[in-house]
């Protein structure tokens, strides 16, 4: 999945960041207990992902969700 696929599906990240040659895409929130990192790499593919909280795993958006 690209970017533009995860923009369209879980909308606009609340952050982002440059990690070396990898884009940072944070999405979630601490508050919401459900935060998932998304690196993307220079040609907008998914190169690695991150969850965490508890509403992750009860239904919230989560690494599977992502990369389907």
């Amino acid at each position: 999945m690209n970017t533009f696929a995860l923009a369209a599906r879980y909308g606009t990240p609340s952050s982002y960041q440059h990690q070396g040659e990898y884009l940072q895409l944070n999405y979630g929130s601490a508050a919401a207990d459900c935060q998932v990192i998304v690196l993307v790499d220079q040609e907008q593919r998914v190169a690695g992902w991150g969850s965490s909280g508890n509403n992750c795993i009860k239904g919230g958006i989560g690494l599977k969700d992502v990369l389907e």
